[in-house]
């Protein structure tokens, strides 16, 4: 099972409340619910070397659910 995503080095992330992360290219990287400091309940952001959105992963329970709409 794959489970949700643990952002390292990312300030004014709480591990158990919901958060927004951003990538490097301030493209927003991953939203949601986060428990013991991975996603929980959210989406996660895919996208290219060009920065343009390729999917959208959903994890519920902090485990892979499907691919959101893009």
């Amino acid at each position: 099972v794959k489970q949700g995503p643990k952002p390292e080095g990312v300030e004014e992330f709480e591990p158990n409340a919901y958060n927004k992360v951003y990538n490097d290219d301030k493209e927003l990287w991953m939203e949601g619910e986060s428990k013991d400091g991975r996603l929980w309940d959210g989406r996660l952001y895919i996208y290219d070397d060009d920065g343009l959105l390729l999917k959208v992963e959903v994890y519920k329970e902090g485990a892979y659910h499907s691919d959101g709409q893009l």
